[in-house]
């Protein structure tokens, strides 16, 4: 399917992810859209390296230690312009960006489709929301922890009416980590735009799935690949590929990949075709939607049963005495693991 445009010499240019012998007629195929940042362009400073590293981008520790991603100058103008596209930039977009500045998610995207970018550094949610619709904001994007307080808030639905007569607003994006259904819903429906999901991590420049606004919401999705990009799943214990709908460890390859790691190799998660580990443990629809389980680490084995903490973890939250919670395997002499829970 042909993707939003982006500005050309005066013109719109449409970018379809076809193979060059179908293309339609006034559009390009994706790979010639991203050769601007694989071969040298005529606008870049002499010697400039495009392979060369940009940025040191480290990573939250929520699995391991810090590490620091070493990201090029081609990772992330690759990524840019694979978000402009998947998002629908242009440069009649306004992006309201109600991230922390040191996150890596999305502060480039809207200077590569020529969109105003609008950084709004207070952290109350909805005085965010009133933001977006005082500077006429077509893209919200959000991190989940911030949109579930949006969404619980008790000044929503008066903030959101005052939004909902700015028609401007087509979009809220969130990534960065699960976004609960619950609050994907609440929110699209008090606001009456869709709520989109995306995915990825730091080693990928960072996004390589997402939902697209125009398209039917899947709960518990984050989408298809960004165009560009390749995913697949492969067994935990053979590491081949499995079929659609099975579980497996989720494996993504593409220009926005990392260059390594700032304290060593990347060996053990890239193999020799480019592939990248995320030890994320997912599957893949019919049509190439990924949906996420949970972390590898995370799982564990109760007798010989495999236990997913993020499953336990939805199953609770269902209780509407449940504020929130947060599960782990213990180890357990009989069983090997037992799930524990911390509930409040």
């Amino acid at each position: 399917a042909a993707l939003p445009g982006r500005p050309l010499g005066g013109g719109r240019l449409v970018v379809t992810d076809a193979a060059d012998s179908t293309v339609p007629p006034g559009c390009l195929p994706l790979q010639t859209a991203l050769d601007g940042v694989r071969e040298p362009c005529s606008g870049r400073p002499s010697g400039t390296n495009l392979d060369a590293v940009a940025c040191v981008q480290f990573t939250t520790g929520t699995t391991g230690r810090p590490k620091g991603v070493l990201l090029t100058h081609r990772n992330l103008v690759a990524n840019a312009r694979q978000t402009a596209l998947a998002h629908g930039l242009g440069p009649d977009s306004v992006t309201l960006n109600h991230l922390p500045l040191y996150h890596v998610m999305h502060l480039n995207s809207a200077l590569d489709a020529g969109a105003c970018q609008v950084l709004c550094r207070d952290p109350d949610p909805v005085t965010s929301l009133a933001v977006a619709a005082g500077t006429g904001a077509t893209h919200y994007y959000g991190l989940p922890a911030r949109l579930h307080r949006l969404a619980a808030d008790q000044r929503l639905p008066r903030t959101a009416a005052a939004a909902r007569g700015g028609p401007r607003l087509t979009a809220v994006l969130s990534g960065g980590s699960a976004l609960l259904p619950e609050a994907a819903r609440t929110l699209g429906d008090l606001l009456g735009v869709p709520v989109v999901q995306g995915y990825g991590m730091a080693e990928l420049s960072p996004l390589t799935h997402c939902q697209r606004p125009g398209r039917p919401w899947r709960p518990g999705t984050v989408g298809t690949p960004v165009p560009g990009t390749e995913c697949r799943v492969v067994d935990l214990a053979t590491r081949r590929p499995v079929g659609p709908r099975l579980p497996g460890e989720v494996q993504v390859r593409g220009v926005q990949l990392m260059a390594g790691y700032l304290d060593g190799p990347a060996r053990s998660r890239i193999d020799a075709d480019g592939w990248f580990s995320t030890g994320d443990i997912g599957s893949v629809d019919d049509d190439g939607v990924l949906r996420l389980v949970d972390r590898a680490d995370d799982i564990f084995k109760y007798d010989n049963e495999i236990v997913s903490p993020g499953r336990v973890e939805r199953v609770l939250a269902r209780d509407p005495r449940v504020a929130d919670c947060v599960v782990a395997g213990l180890p357990d002499p009989r069983h090997g693991r037992v799930a524990w829970a911390g509930v409040v």
